[in-house]
């Protein structure tokens, strides 16, 4: 993820670039002072077990189970340092069917149905259902601009997002709560072309239930992209903002793994170049106390080690680098050379 000034970088930061995030890469590692490998973490070995003991479950009908695995996932204390609370991959392997055919989508959805009927009163149930017809609805229409898109493909598209924003509005006024409910209902929102004025409404009633679930903050970043309805700079700014209520240490860290999540939206190699108002001091100081709360991190440290790079600050990338020991996480690096690229730059003499 400059060669940019940008807010809160100093002005050297524009002749100290880093590489280019492009293939081919550089492979060339006898500089480096560590030997460089792909590593598992444990945050993504974690997530992969969460998913498959949420789908086993499902398949197996034990609903009591799944409430439970829910109900500990939604407490948010024991966050992963990119902000992601361990109710997500709960959704994630109830969600999502294991093949992408027509056949094994219905199949999900009618046991996730099932789910509903013998639990009426579950919301984990309901917001599955509402994410798995929000993702059928994605895979008809497809990730292209929306000119590549047929009509057909755009019907099918909003039917199925119709669809599970009633199953939302069927589990409005449960007694249990969830902030998964509010990110669907976002990403709802914004493939049904609302306003910005009910999207503010949306988006307020998520902060004002759930102030410190990250991923609301992300779901508002996305519908502010120029590709959708924002204008430039405008989803940055109103980061800004969001993580200014928060405040403090909160709100430097909510700015930090926003801004993690958005680099995989932009237009750019670099996050930094499409969005130059972003401040990287802040990102730094975000990733720091996530660094502090989470000191044996290697999603952190090369998440961190990444971002320093991307803004040009060779130093930070240097310290991050060297921390990780040379164990890549490819969930913040495109290929394992992009790391040696990035490591020969900052560790060069």
């Amino acid at each position: 993820m400059i060669g940019l000034a940008l807010v809160g970088c100093s002005k050297k930061k524009s002749v100290d670039q880093p590489p280019d995030d492009g293939l081919p890469h550089n492979v060339t590692t006898n500089a480096l002072p560590f030997a460089v490998s792909v590593v598992e973490t444990a945050e993504s070995k974690e997530w992969k077990s969460t998913m498959a003991v949420a789908r086993n479950y499902l398949e197996n009908k034990e609903y009591d189970k799944l409430e439970a695995l829910a109900a500990e996932g939604r407490s948010g204390e024991d966050a992963w340092p990119n902000g992601d609370w361990k109710v997500a991959p709960v959704y994630g392997g109830l969600a999502y069917p294991a093949s992408n055919e027509a056949e094994a989508w219905l199949a999900r959805q009618k046991a996730l149905k099932d789910w509903i009927q013998n639990r009426p009163a579950s919301i984990t149930a309901r917001v599955a259902l509402a994410e798995n017809l929000t993702d059928y609805a994605w895979n008809a229409r497809g990730n292209g601009f929306a000119n590549t898109v047929s009509d057909a493909a755009e019907k099918l598209f909003e039917d199925r997002l119709a669809q599970a924003a009633v199953v939302l509005s069927d589990a409005k006024d449960l007694k249990e709560k969830c902030p998964v409910y509010w990110t669907t209902m976002m990403t709802i929102a914004r493939g049904l072309q609302v306003s910005k004025v009910q999207f503010d409404n949306i988006f307020n009633q998520a902060v004002q239930a759930w102030p410190d679930y990250p991923r609301i903050y992300e779901q508002r970043a996305t519908f502010l992209l120029p590709r959708w309805y924002g204008a430039e700079g405008e989803w940055e700014a109103d980061l800004a903002k969001s993580a200014d209520r928060l405040g403090g240490t909160k709100g430097d860290i909510l700015y930090a793994q926003v801004v993690s999540w958005m680099h995989g939206y932009s237009e750019q190699h670099n996050i930094f170049e499409s969005s130059p108002g972003l401040s990287w001091e802040r990102i730094d100081r975000g990733w720091d106390a996530i660094e502090k709360q989470f000191p044996d991190s290697l999603e952190a440290l090369n998440a961190h080690a990444h971002l320093a790079g991307l803004a040009g600050d060779r130093e930070k990338a240097r310290l991050c680098l060297m921390k990780t020991g040379g164990k890549i996480t490819m969930n913040q690096w495109s290929a394992k050379g992009e790391f040696i690229d990035f490591a020969n730059w900052a560790l060069a003499q």
